[in-house]
């Protein structure tokens, strides 16, 4: 009986700096969206952390996310990016599909250089995922049927 073994050695490029920006926003906007924040705030900087958590509480519990959307990239410097993401949702207590749009700001932080989540804003749609305060307004009650009026009374 014989044994063949093999070596293969394959030439590793590493990762541009683009491409490992979009590997980190894929990665956090992924993991809200099934309710894995643990896996998100791994790629959160850590001075962002209590902000991310507080935006994103209601995420899971009174908001599901329906879809995530990588929406654009505005502006990519050496150590700055930001990013927009679309984000298709709707609150546990309503039927409505909402669309927000949010404007994330990623930086380049540590000895490796890896892309961390330092802000998230509204950029445009519904307001509200965020954890921003909004009034909802719930529909009356009652009849909801038209008066009825007469128009030509006959006599009997």
């Amino acid at each position: 009986m014989s044994v063949f073994l093999s070596s293969e050695v394959a030439c590793v490029t590493p990762m541009s700096h683009r491409g490992r920006l979009d590997e980190a926003v894929q990665e956090v906007n992924i993991a809200v969206r099934f309710g894995r924040q643990e896996v998100a705030l791994e790629r959160v900087a850590k001075k962002s952390r209590e902000t991310f958590f507080k935006q994103h509480r209601a995420w899971g519990r009174e908001i599901s996310i329906a879809d995530v959307e990588f929406s654009g990239l505005e502006k990519l410097t050496e150590l700055e990016a930001e990013v927009l993401i679309s984000f298709s949702w709707f609150r546990l207590n309503e039927g409505r599909v909402r669309t927000t749009s949010i404007r994330q700001t990623w930086r380049r932080e540590g000895d490796d250089g890896a892309w961390v989540l330092v802000e998230e804003k509204h950029a445009n749609g519904d307001v509200g995922l965020l954890g921003e305060r909004v009034v909802i307004d719930k529909p009356q009650r009652g009849d909801m049927r038209f008066p009825t009026k007469v128009i030509v009374e006959r006599e009997p």
